[in-house]
């Protein structure tokens, strides 16, 4: 039995063929069978609209991706102004004369890039009026007999005042003037001397040290004999803890007469 087949039915082998019905059943159902999936519902579902969304939902994270790179490129660069800042300050951490380093600047926060070793530091800090916390500052003092001269004076929003370490004097020579006016400061450390023979006739000028320091609770005058102020003025810290009294009391050294 014969029938004659169109080449566009999809047999291509000429007008006429042995093609039975059974035959093309099995033609149409291998030819449905190659477009059922198991993705074919999810390719079905997929709409020029949702193809759109995608798209944008591409190009937004490439923006984004953009403007992440932009960004970390802005903060490399003022890492590397900071650096250079700081490199410029402190001589490449060489500097040793620290005195109006940051004097009446406007800087809320200070943040060394290098560690300060100084022997001189006099009005270091002076007039720093947006100052705040500044106990993260680290400054190691190298001088025999440093002069503290109005260091932190005018810092009147300062809490808390840069910690000193005082590696080679057996006594401060001066700290008048030191912390005048800082009507903010909560805490201080005071260093009178080591307490040697080379200090024991050698006094502590401390004229408006805590001129109106108001908020003045706790001080700390180490735990041991160490010094002899003259013209220490505590009448502003009416605040003062009995912690702080006693220390005082501890640190004061006996001047032996006519000294």
């Amino acid at each position: 039995m014969y029938f004659d087949v169109e080449e566009d039915a999809g047999i291509g082998i000429g007008e006429e063929s042995e093609f039975t019905p059974r035959d093309k059943k099995n033609l149409d159902d291998n030819t449905k069978a190659r477009h059922i999936h198991e993705n074919k519902a999810v390719l079905d579902d997929i709409t020029e609209e949702k193809v759109k969304k995608w798209d944008e939902h591409d190009e937004k994270i490439v923006n984004n991706s953009s403007s992440i790179a932009n960004a970390m490129s802005i903060i490399n660069e003022l890492a590397e102004q900071f650096s250079s800042f700081w490199d410029c300050i402190q001589q490449n951490g060489e500097r040793t004369d620290y005195s109006y380093a940051f004097c009446n600047t406007d800087y809320e926060e200070i943040y060394p890039k290098h560690s300060i070793s100084a022997d001189k530091v006099m009005y270091m800090f002076m007039g720093c009026s947006k100052l705040k916390d500044a106990s993260n500052i680290v400054i190691d003092i190298t001088a025999e007999k440093p002069n503290m001269m109005y260091v932190c004076a005018n810092c009147n929003n300062m809490t808390a005042a840069p910690i000193f370490n005082y590696l080679n004097a057996p006594i401060v020579k001066t700290y008048t003037s030191m912390y005048t006016g800082c009507y903010s400061l909560i805490s201080a450390s005071v260093y009178w001397g080591d307490g040697s023979a080379d200090a024991v006739t050698q006094r502590n000028a401390c004229q408006n040290m805590f001129f109106k320091c108001w908020s003045l609770t706790d001080i700390d005058f180490g735990s041991e004999e160490s010094g002899s102020p003259t013209g220490l003025d505590l009448s502003y810290a009416k605040g003062l803890t009995t912690a702080s009294v006693q220390s005082l009391l501890t640190s004061l050294k006996t001047i032996p007469a006519g000294s």
